[in-house]
């Protein structure tokens, strides 16, 4: 495997390998983790649910993550995604108004239909999602010696 030096690729080229690692991730976690309540959605509606944040959260957590494990990105590069995401997640007002429960439920009708307001009552629950999902792994490989990780 060719290991790539961090002005090999754009940071747009760098987004959109994200988004297929998040989307790729998705897949499978999803599959694997699905309740069996959530086989009978119907898709031509807006379901509300409060697991998103785990779905979307989770999968978030491993958008760059994936990337420095192949090593298209340099921890650098990564460390510098990580921050954003705590920044997104720490400017907002709305991160100590609303649970990753409630952000997830509220999805169709406040996340998705933002107003000026939004940053002072929502949290998205993809950057926070992620953030516990960061705070689980970390945990996880302290209680086991780093014998056991999320994912």
């Amino acid at each position: 495997m060719t290991v790539l030096n961090e002005h090999d690729i754009t940071p747009e080229y760098t987004r959109f390998l994200a988004l297929c690692s998040h989307e790729y991730f998705y897949a499978w976690w999803i599959k694997t983790i699905k309740p069996a309540s959530f086989h009978q959605l119907d898709l031509n509606a807006e379901n509300y649910i409060q697991q998103l944040w785990i779905f979307e959260g989770f999968t978030s957590y491993y958008d760059e993550l994936s990337l420095l494990r192949f090593q298209i990105l340099t921890p650098k590069q990564y460390l510098t995604f990580f921050a954003q995401t705590i920044t997104r997640v720490q400017q907002p007002k709305g991160r100590k108004k609303q649970s990753l429960a409630e952000s997830s439920y509220d999805t169709w009708t406040k996340f998705y239909k933002q107003d000026e307001n939004a940053p002072n009552v929502i949290v998205s629950y993809y950057t926070k999602g992620a953030l516990l999902a960061f705070v689980i792994d970390i945990h996880i490989r302290q209680c086991t010696n780093d014998k056991a990780f999320f994912g």
